[in-house]
């Protein structure tokens, strides 16, 4: 078995399908897809043959493979603020932003989490994003890439290095607020090959969507032509921004606008009765392929508008719900949608049934991948959570919780996590791995 590469450990390394932890430190670990060499969580490259690692990977096939999941090694953590953005899963590790605008780390092997570095106050309500970027190198060094964390308030998008803790802002355009709430108001963040895409506004409430280089600093914007919005979104090589009955389409030069099928109202918040629910704080978008899902009404009852993207036409199916319901992505990115006592998975505007249980709540966000589906349920006992493998698995929500609402479900290798946010001012994790 091999030995861990963390410094002064030495302990046993367990691997699942390229990615793992140490048995004795607990912490995450990653295999080089070139050479098979061992590597830290974080590692953007392979500390043998320096080859790029890209991203740790983020499945359950080892839970999913597990015979029960009374055979799952389970964490709960209480942390003292509420979480409002949706936490990030990067390196093996869960990141979130408290309230107060705290970026701390979870382990979810270690089941405890740390602070990282203080954003401030403004930020506990938007996009948390994290990629890497490859700021000027010094001394003339050529640039090494490194992960960072991207979060937005009114007056800053701000980004800070993972390895180098290098703080890195760039304020909006002139005269213009960025549109930093993604909480309330479905605005947040987008990012692509180093560029990060949000909106803002000026005074008069004209929107613009913002393209901003964070490695060389600079910024670029294009009027959208709407006063109300939500995105954006990456969609293939286009970005796409929404109002209620048209959605605007940048496509690398120009903004063209294209209404929404007659009846179809998109949804630009949180919390319309009659949208179908994402998870607290996520991007409401789902994107798989060239396909983007839209959350909106059609008669006063959740729908979807799902936009096909192909080679710049964009046919719009509408696709229309009974009841309430909860969505997420699966571990593939397709849309998957909690409704009416099942979980649907779509391949394009085509729903497939997954699992069937009249128990399944449609007010908390799903989750399925590699044979495994999970969701929350209303029993005799209360609320519980259920897994689904070859067969049912009930849980008991973290204790001594009012749970008010979910951020949903998010993967780290061979690890499951689910965050929740409480009526008491506190919020909290449970993790689950092989």
């Amino acid at each position: 078995m091999a030995t861990c590469i963390y410094p002064g450990c030495g302990g046993d390394l367990r691997k699942f399908d390229g990615a793992g932890y140490c048995v004795r430190c607990l912490e995450p670990v990653r295999v080089c897809g070139s050479c098979s060499g061992w590597n830290r969580g974080l590692a953007p490259h392979c500390r043998l043959c320096s080859q790029p690692l890209g991203s740790y990977p983020a499945d359950c096939l080892a839970l999913g493979q597990l015979d029960g999941w009374d055979r799952a090694k389970r964490h709960d953590v209480t942390i003292n603020e509420n979480l409002w953005a949706t936490p990030r899963a990067y390196g093996g590790y869960l990141w979130f932003l408290t309230a107060g605008g705290q970026l701390c780390r979870y382990s979810p092997f270690q089941g405890r989490y740390s602070e990282q570095h203080t954003f401030g106050p403004g930020v506990g309500y938007s996009t948390l994003l994290i990629g890497e970027i490859a700021p000027a190198g010094s001394n003339g060094r050529p640039p090494r890439p490194e992960p960072f964390a991207i979060t937005l308030n009114a007056s800053n998008l701000i980004a800070f290095g993972m390895l180098s803790r290098t703080p890195i802002e760039l304020p909006p355009p002139d005269g213009e607020r960025f549109l930093a709430d993604a909480v309330q108001e479905f605005q947040g963040m987008d990012s692509a090959g180093g560029a990060v895409w949000c909106l803002s506004a000026n005074q008069s409430g004209s929107i613009s969507l913002v393209k901003a280089d964070i490695a060389e600093r600079r910024r670029e914007k294009w009027d959208l032509g709407l006063k109300a919005a939500a995105g954006p979104v990456l969609v293939d090589s286009y970005t796409l921004a929404w109002g209620r009955d048209e959605f605007a389409v940048f496509d690398g030069e120009h903004v063209r606008k294209q209404p929404f099928p007659s009846g179809f109202s998109a949804a630009l918040s949180a919390g319309g009765a009659a949208c179908p629910r994402t998870g607290l704080g996520r991007r409401p978008a789902v994107v798989h392929d060239q396909d983007v899902y839209l959350p909106g009404s059609f008669g006063g009852k959740p729908a979807f508008a799902n936009i096909c993207v192909r080679a710049g036409v964009m046919p719009i199916a509408t696709l229309r719900l009974q009841d309430a319901a909860a969505y997420a992505q699966d571990s593939e990115s397709r849309l998957i949608v909690a409704a009416e006592g099942r979980l649907d998975q779509y391949q394009q505007a085509n729903p497939n049934t997954v699992w069937a249980d009249p128990q399944l709540r449609p007010d908390r966000p799903p989750f399925s991948g590699a044979g495994l589906h999970a969701g929350f349920v209303q029993s005799a006992a209360g609320e519980l959570l259920r897994f689904r493998l070859r067969r049912s698995f009930d849980t008991n929500l973290p204790p001594g919780k009012n749970i008010l609402d979910s951020h949903g479900f998010c993967t780290a290798g061979p690890a499951l996590l689910c965050t929740y946010t409480s009526s008491d001012g506190e919020a909290a994790i449970t993790s689950w791995h092989a």
